[in-house]
């Protein structure tokens, strides 16, 4: 990114969008999520960044660690961090997510996972390893590892998946006693069906689930209020 950035004093998705790969997913997830103004965040495959450093700029003094298992990826988002105005607060690691076992617990961490699980592979690697599960990777392994070895007692744990996949996540937190606090619907218009869910994870048992449905676009090309107003702190 060009010294452009710090003309600023937000980071922004537009600017970034030339070069960064900005998807609605990550940036839901981004805007969305729960984040603490102080503590440890961490972004389970952070890809060029984007959810890291939206995050970033949502606290006030948190300490932000960004894991990405690709090497290419993992380089740009070290780049990107650096010319942000977050970099002395954000730390990039590379590699697999259940190789990872810090001393610390965090009060907050982000996922937008590869989420494909039966589909045909890409023939690229990189955007094979974004958006598949493949080496062992599993939306249970994952949930299990976050809960176990990193979230804190208190802390929050959100991702995005697609409706089949986000189901299956669900039952089996329910079945595995992990609480659910928060689920967003996402539909692409009015009175369609759903495409993903945000989920919410917490080690606390909430009395019920709170569930509630996101439109993002009231037509065509047109964008929701409510999404416009999620989004409204990161776009020019």
């Amino acid at each position: 990114m060009g010294n452009s950035w710090f003309r600023f004093k937000q980071f922004t998705i537009e600017q970034a969008g030339a070069a960064m790969k900005v998807g609605t997913d990550g940036v839901l997830v981004g805007a969305w999520s729960f984040i603490p103004a102080s503590g440890h965040i961490l972004d389970i495959g952070s890809g060029t960044g984007l959810i890291a450093l939206m995050a970033a700029q949502r606290s006030l003094d948190a300490t932000i660690d960004a894991i990405e298992i690709e090497e290419s990826a993992f380089h740009q988002c070290k780049e990107n961090i650096a010319n942000s105005p977050w970099g002395s607060r954000c730390n990039v690691i590379q590699g697999s997510i259940f190789d990872y076992y810090p001393e610390k617990k965090y009060n907050c961490i982000l996922c937008n996972p590869p989420f494909f699980v039966k589909s045909l592979k890409n023939p690229g690697q990189e955007r094979t390893l974004a958006r598949h599960c493949t080496n062992g990777f599993d939306h249970k392994a994952l949930l299990d590892h976050v809960m176990t070895n990193l979230l804190d007692k208190d802390g929050l744990f959100s991702l995005i998946l697609p409706v089949t996949e986000a189901q299956t996540l669900i039952t089996y937190a329910q079945n595995c006693n992990i609480g659910i606090s928060r689920i967003t619907h996402i539909l692409s218009f009015p009175n369609e069906a759903p495409i993903r869910y945000l989920m919410e994870f917490t080690h606390n048992q909430p009395h019920s689930t709170n569930e509630n449905d996101f439109i993002l676009y009231d037509s065509k090309n047109i964008r929701s209020t409510e999404y416009n107003k999620l989004m409204q702190d990161f776009y020019l």
